[in-house]
């Protein structure tokens, strides 16, 4: 049986999700705006962000990544890994290219590291290779990809 509770974030997300398909940002922003970095569901965390990205509000975007890895007690594995990867391209995308690049920087060695282990994982490549993009290592970046 499917129970929908009304305001549960992850419906919410779900609703903004489509709205932000259809173009209809105004909308979808309406539905997240109560979403921040405390709250619990990543895919509302996740949708807000991508919101953010979609409205081209890097500022915004990068005090909610921020706020996520300083603040949330309950980080997954997958956030620690994936919210900082967001928050250089938050960064880049906003101008702020040494932020962007010190960031970076900071992920390559455990990025590396995990990508040893499991080499075939396509989720390490990837964020691999556009950190190599980032720190301006065009062949790493290239043999990556």
């Amino acid at each position: 049986m499917l129970d929908i509770v009304p305001n549960d974030p992850e419906t919410v997300a779900s609703e903004a999700k489509i709205y932000q398909a259809e173009g209809n940002l105004e909308q979808a922003g309406k539905l997240l705006a109560g979403v921040n970095a405390q709250t619990p569901s990543f895919i509302a965390f996740l949708t807000k962000m991508n919101q953010l990205f979609l409205e081209r509000q890097f500022d915004e975007a990068i005090q909610l990544i921020h706020g996520r890895l300083t603040e949330y007690p309950d980080l997954s594995d997958i956030e620690r890994f994936f919210n900082p990867f967001f928050l250089v391209q938050a960064k880049e995308n906003a101008g702020d290219i040494a932020g962007a690049r010190a960031t970076a920087q900071q992920m390559l060695g455990p990025l590396e590291t995990l990508s040893q282990k499991d080499p075939d994982n396509p989720n390490f490549a990837e964020v691999l290779s556009l950190i190599y993009a980032v720190l301006s290592q065009k062949d790493a970046a290239n043999k990556r990809s």
